[in-house]
This record gives structure tokens, sequence and C-alpha cells, in this order.
């Protein structure tokens, strides 16, 4: 008796992690406004007019570079922890 019970409470215990897993959204890390805006300031200080940073700027992998004159590497390092990333290097 006390094994079934057992098992039950393995089994229900097993279902609820599932349905748990499959209801559980992940969602990529994202930078906060506030520094989306200084990012875009920065870079047109910088003459980099064709820079246009977004939330997701911290998940590209690539590096653009714009010719105004010199080339300018875009290259933005950050910490993301959780849902929020913050910039750490520009």
């Amino acid at each position: 008796m006390l094994i079934k019970r057992f098992k039950t409470l393995i089994l229900l215990s097993y279902l609820l992690a599932l349905s748990w897993i499959g209801t559980h959204k992940v969602e990529a890390a994202t930078l906060p406004e506030d520094e989306v805006t200084v990012l875009n300031q920065i870079a047109r200080t910088m003459g980099a007019i064709n820079w246009n940073f977004d939330g997701n700027v911290c998940q590209e992998n690539d590096t653009a570079t714009v010719e105004i004159g010199f080339v300018p590497e875009r290259n933005v390092t950050c910490h993301c922890e959780n849902d929020t990333c913050h910039v750490t290097h520009l």
C-alpha cells in the first residue's frame, strides 16, 4: 500500500514537472530601453549614423562596420543574467 502511494506521488511529481516545462516560456535576454537610447546617442556623437541599436544588441554575434571617413567597428560586450542584459564594454 505504501509503495503504491509512493509510485503515485512520483508519477504526479513527474507530470507536474513536465507540465511546468511545457508552459514555461523562455525568452532571450534583452537590453533595457534606457541603455539602448544611450548606445544610439553615443553612436550619433561618434558620427556613426548608420548604427542602430535595439534591445537585442547583446544577442548579435556579428560585427558591423560603417564607412564614414574612417571605419568604426561596432562591438558591444554585454553581461546577461536572467532576462536582462547590461553593456559592459563598447
